[in-house]
């Protein structure tokens, strides 16, 4: 429900293939990150990635990397109602 409007906005402005895929990559980059790291408490690879994806490809790539992350990786962490937000 919140995560909504940077999709529709992201999706409004009609994103090449070029940009699809890299986002694709860094979200699969971040999933592995996560699920290879999940026992260490206070190492979070997806956080830097979200950074430098922002960074590198403005606020909205970098939200949607970090969202689309969260909402991948949570397939093998379980979802709950902490995902949203």
């Amino acid at each position: 429900e919140c995560m909504l409007p940077f999709f529709m906005i992201f999706e409004g402005r009609r994103p090449q293939a070029r940009e699809l895929v890299i986002i694709a990559v860094l979200c699969a980059i971040g999933v592995a990150g996560r699920a290879a790291f999940f026992m260490l408490p206070q190492f979070k690879p997806v956080l830097a990635l979200t950074i430098i994806a922002g960074i590198a490809f403005g606020g909205e790539t970098g939200f949607l990397v970090g969202a689309m992350t969260m909402l991948a990786s949570n397939v093998l962490f379980s979802q709950g109602p902490w995902t949203p937000w």
